[in-house]
């Protein structure tokens, strides 16, 4: 009979090694520095200019961080889980609208944004810089 629970208790606590991992997240809780969040992605859009500016990454990627630096009042940016801002496949998540004029902010995702498609950014009057990993 102890042999038997023995034997079990062994069987479940490898079992029980063999599972966890499976059941963390694929960045689940890591440090953006000790783990490579080393690709960065800046869009600008000067109020001047006047035209929009759009940037793709085009594999599906987690998002870390983002800092954003709105260059006139009527600055704005979405950023899309999606290869365009256009079509039916189009989910907006993230909206920056109506905020203050060369005021820098920085918004750390403590468990990352997963974009599965693709990110699609668009923006004027406004700097935009991702932090993330394809």
């Amino acid at each position: 009979m102890k042999k038997l629970l023995f034997v079990s208790i062994i069987c479940l606590s490898v079992l029980a090694m063999l599972a966890s991992p499976a059941l963390a997240g694929r960045y689940d809780r890591e440090d953006a520095v000790g783990v490579g969040w080393t690709n960065v992605k800046t869009i600008s859009s000067g109020s001047a200019t006047g035209s929009i500016a759009v940037e793709t990454i085009t594999a599906p990627t987690y998002i870390y961080a983002i800092t954003y630096t709105p260059k006139s009042t009527s600055a704005w940016a979405c950023i899309y889980n999606s290869n365009s801002a256009t079509g039916s496949d189009t989910t907006e998540e993230i909206e920056i609208a109506g905020v203050t004029t060369n005021k820098s902010e920085r918004v750390v995702f403590d468990r990352p944004l997963n974009y599965d498609k693709a990110v699609y950014i668009a923006g004027y009057g406004i700097e935009i810089s991702l932090e993330y990993r394809s």
